[in-house]
């Protein structure tokens, strides 16, 4: 799969699974004034991954390669921001796949930033319940929806605690307190 296949079709898909998403989480109307800062990609093999990242060199610029939970994570500033619904999205990541993970091959999730100057996840998931109270976190947790993460960087980044909210393996949204720029490249 391309860069150009994925941000046609692919792109497309991906943008309807998570609206659908979002809309039976009934926060899909909240969630559009926010600001989304980037796309992420997964791939199985590296060698995809490889020739992804020939074609978003050309595309834009890499903001970060980080170590990020004990893998390479790559931060890309698109030269033109990637448009889905009425966002402008300046990011794509593009993470080399965990050991002994399966993913399907393509778009798995948008990050989406929200009014928090949180540092820590108790302070994020503070900041998302009151943000979004129509949320039930304990319900999403027995359906294998909810996830919390505090990942932990070899590079001098900003703590970046973040919420996932899972549908299945390709249509995830999470949530964060700043952006992906302002984490990697250390700016408060």
């Amino acid at each position: 799969m391309n860069l150009e296949q994925l941000l046609r079709r692919e792109l497309l898909d991906f943008e309807d699974r998570m609206f659908k998403y979002l809309t039976e989480l009934g926060i899909s109307e909240k969630v559009r004034p926010l600001f989304a800062d980037h796309l992420g990609l997964r791939f199985k093999d590296a060698n995809d991954i490889q020739a992804l990242k020939n074609e978003l060199e050309v595309k834009g610029n890499v903001l970060s390669s980080a170590v990020v939970n004990g893998r390479e994570i790559l931060i890309y500033k698109m030269t033109l921001p990637i448009k889905l619904k009425n966002w402008s999205i300046p990011c794509i990541e593009l993470p080399y796949p965990k050991p002994d993970h399966s993913y399907p091959d393509g778009w798995e999730h948008i990050e989406i930033v929200i009014p928090s100057s949180a540092t820590t996840l108790d302070e994020l998931r503070n900041d998302f319940q009151n943000f979004f109270p129509e949320i039930d976190i304990e319900v999403l947790k027995q359906k294998g929806q909810y996830s919390e993460d505090e990942p932990k960087s070899e590079s001098d980044q900003l703590p970046n605690p973040t919420i996932a909210l899972r549908k299945d393996k390709n249509t995830t949204v999470k949530f964060h307190a700043r952006t992906i720029e302002q984490v990697v490249l250390n700016k408060v």
